[in-house]
């Protein structure tokens, strides 16, 4: 071996696993994040309209309570 002769380290081995595993990783986190906030937001829109319906119910229910109180009369 010359004084410039090169020597395959650890790291020289493991590049080309991480040239691979590392967009596969990536992608596959990106695809993962995705779902789960779409899930999320999903959720949460359920969520916002059950409490919209309970509002409106709520409003007629009082509605409702006042018109018969005044005995039936708008």
């Amino acid at each position: 071996m010359g004084p410039h002769q090169y020597h395959e380290g650890p790291m020289d081995t493991l590049w080309p696993v991480i040239t691979v595993l590392g967009p596969i990783l990536l992608i596959s986190t990106i695809i993962w994040v995705t779902l789960r906030n779409r899930a999320a937001l999903r959720a949460s829109f359920d969520r916002a309209e059950r409490g919209a319906v309970e509002v409106r119910e709520e409003i007629r229910h009082e509605n409702n309570q006042v018109q018969s109180s005044r005995g039936g009369n708008s």
